[in-house]
């Protein structure tokens, strides 16, 4: 026990922490789109709930904050019209909700990879598991 805490980095843990946290929503929101579309809501919540993890960032400036927030808006505002054109039956409204989802969930990707938020795969990771 006293060795770990010898090794320990807070700032190192807690990144990891929410790149854990975050391999756990993104697993949700994959479920959650091949899903039918009585799911849906449940992607939506996901995505939202990995913004407000990728939000808060004490290093980046206020206009970059504004723009990230304003483009977040309307992509919600994009899902919230396209599933009140699906409830209201128009024709075609499945489809915009979809793409609409579609973009959320794209954008937040991005987001996380500008943030370095993704694990990377490494070469030969397996190597020492399995002798290749």
């Amino acid at each position: 026990m006293g060795k770990y805490k010898e090794q320990a980095d807070p700032s190192v843990d807690s990144s990891l922490g929410l790149v854990f946290r975050l391999n756990n929503l993104w697993a949700d929101v994959d479920h959650y789109s091949r899903q039918n579309v009585d799911k849906w809501g449940d992607w939506d919540l996901t995505l939202d709930a990995i913004y407000q993890n990728l939000s808060y960032d004490p290093d980046t400036e206020s206009a970059k904050i504004i723009l990230v927030e304003s483009n977040y808006a309307l992509l919600t505002r994009a899902i919230m019209l396209a599933r009140k054109a699906f409830v209201d039956k128009e024709p075609g409204s499945r489809k915009e909700w979809r793409g609409a989802l579609q973009d959320k969930d794209k954008w937040l990707r991005q987001l996380m990879m500008g943030k370095k938020l993704y694990l990377k795969e490494t070469k030969g990771s397996g190597d020492g598991l399995f002798g290749d």
